[in-house]
């Protein structure tokens, strides 16, 4: 999802990092909260391109932002498209080059979309 370049690689999480769970299970969540001390989900963002795990992370109260550049409708996104008007978005986003003007709040350590 390229944001790499905006957040260090200990915060970064991918498929392999929560086996042998998946998203939207609550373990695979959970893993990743203990891994790095998270006691209250609202403190963290999912950036996801798949409504089922967008829709997974908002039910645990995470933040959540849609991106819509990886959409090539495989996987998930052939069985639901991503709806950017669907309450469990918080923040949409075409690349995550939008990331700093659209989300400057998490470098203030502070959630304001």
């Amino acid at each position: 999802l390229e944001i790499t370049p905006y957040f260090d690689s200990e915060l970064i999480f991918a498929v392999e990092d929560v086996m042998p769970h998946c998203k939207p299970e609550l373990e695979a969540f959970q893993k990743i909260f203990d891994a790095t001390g998270v006691t209250d989900p609202s403190t963290s963002v999912m950036f996801e391109d798949s409504m089922k795990n967008i829709r997974g992370a908002k039910k645990l109260g995470m933040r959540t932002v849609l991106l819509l550049a990886s959409q090539d409708g495989s996987g998930d996104q052939s069985i639901e498209a991503p709806d950017p008007n669907d309450p469990a978005v918080d923040v949409v986003m075409a690349t995550t080059a939008e990331l700093k003007a659209k989300l400057a709040c998490l470098w203030e350590k502070e959630w304001r979309p």
